[in-house]
């Protein structure tokens, strides 16, 4: 017989427990990131501060000459393009990245998390997107370089999106109280179709066409209520009365309408793709 044998067995159950003790307190200890990690954080922060600050020379050195980005809209942008549109119109005034997670093999680093955007359009209103992103970095002689870049846009939750497009809808016939074309152009999709009172399709083009200042003497008040919204996904559905009261040399002609605008999120905005007026009677029913 062994005498050694009990000690050998406590000794053994002893060491599986400490192993095991270890283990599970390493598996439920977060990963700390690397100084790698922090060092490719810290540039895409750096990017980022200067997209804000519009400062396209800074944002230039960090991209590879080669860099190419897709956006939500599945368009292949590249370096160069990226640059202009930033000098040119992308300019936000707030970039935020959270929930970022880091991989990085050898000489490649990858970052994947959610940038939020804010932006001001021409009539002065705040947009935001959000966008789920994956940039890939190569690290050269001269340091890291974003080589590529691609982003998912998030669409908003079902209250905003109610929110959004209809303080679109009340800007959209703002412009059309103040004869505003330029207010209304960019609210428009490009395939945008408009079916009017009496039943006439218009595109986009012919609908602006309408859309000029008023003749002197002129005033217009446009109000709209009643409103009853259908969300799915990425389209929202808003139905409504609306109210259009002309004033000319003294005489004041009304208007009451049903209107359906259908808007679909595009370029991390809602675009009015489609709508119909139905005149009412003084009653509130249908002509």
């Amino acid at each position: 017989m062994n005498r050694f044998a009990p000690f050998s067995r406590a000794f053994a159950l002893c060491i599986t427990m400490l192993l095991f003790v270890n283990f599970t307190h390493a598996q439920n200890v977060p990963n700390k990131p690397s100084a790698l990690d922090e060092e490719l954080l810290r540039l895409e922060s750096m990017i980022a501060q200067a997209i804000v600050r519009n400062d396209t020379s800074a944002v230039a050195q960090y991209l590879a000459e080669d860099f190419t980005m897709i956006v939500p809209e599945a368009v292949n942008i590249s370096k160069q393009a990226f640059l202009r549109d930033m000098s040119i119109f992308w300019k936000p005034f707030s970039q935020q990245h959270r929930a970022q997670t880091v991989r990085i093999a050898e000489n490649t680093g990858i970052i994947s998390g959610i940038a939020e955007f804010a932006w001001k359009t021409q009539n002065g209103d705040t947009m935001r997107a959000s966008e789920q992103y994956t940039d890939t970095y190569i690290r050269t002689k001269q340091g890291w370089r974003k080589y590529a870049s691609h982003s998912t846009a998030m669409l908003p939750n079902d209250s905003l999106a109610k929110q959004q497009v209809q303080r679109q809808s009340e800007t959209l016939w703002k412009a059309w109280e103040t004869g505003n074309r330029a207010l209304a152009e960019p609210m428009y999709a490009d395939d945008f179709i408009d079916t009017d009172f009496g039943g006439t399709k218009r595109n986009r083009a012919s609908v602006l066409a309408f859309l000029k200042p008023h003749a002197a003497g002129t005033t217009v008040k446009i109000t709209l209520s009643d409103w009853h919204f259908v969300v799915r996904s990425s389209v929202v559905v808003a139905n409504y009365i609306g109210e259009d009261v002309r004033t000319k040399n003294g005489r004041t002609d009304t208007w009451r309408f049903r209107a359906t605008d259908t808007f679909v999120y595009r370029y991390g905005q809602w675009k009015l793709i489609a709508g119909q007026q139905i005149p009412l009677k003084a009653d509130g029913k249908e002509k």
